[in-house]
């Protein structure tokens, strides 16, 4: 019974963050996690030019540019690099170790740029932070 009751109440907290999402905000989460590589850099850039936007836009974007970095092509780069840069817009210090962890491990120089400004624009590392596999979204290639 108890299973049962913790249950229901895990499924009403998941339905109530999923809810407290805007429209524009579940908007930009299907962008991200779209697989279209024009779809993904717009949303990158709508983050960036505002910057502060719900935690849960945030991880998702985090989690795309965790995904797919590590083995990016250069046509993924300026729209990867526009993805660092709108964390970094969000300043929320959540995000910190992993724009750090593309800094260091980008395969591409231009990445690695943009990963170390967003980084100074992020500020310190603060609370819990954003670790890859904390939001599932669908394993896509961006192309």
């Amino acid at each position: 019974m108890k299973r049962i009751l913790l249950s229901i109440v895990l499924l009403c907290f998941v339905s109530l963050s999923h809810a407290a999402l805007n429209p524009a905000e579940k908007r930009l989460v299907a962008m991200l996690e779209s697989g279209d590589l024009s779809q993904l850099k717009s949303a990158a850039k709508q983050i960036e030019g505002r910057g502060g936007y719900d935690q849960q836009v945030l991880d998702v974007a985090a989690e795309v540019l965790l995904q797919v970095y590590p083995d990016a092509w250069d046509g993924q780069i300026d729209t990867l690099s526009w993805l660092a840069r709108a964390l970094g817009s969000s300043h929320n210090g959540r995000y910190y170790d992993a724009l750090q962890e593309v800094r260091v491990g980008a395969p591409h120089k231009k990445l690695t740029k943009h990963a170390k400004k967003a980084l100074k624009e992020l500020g310190p590392a603060q609370g819990e932070q954003y670790r890859r596999g904390m939001v599932k979204i669908p394993t896509n290639d961006y192309q």
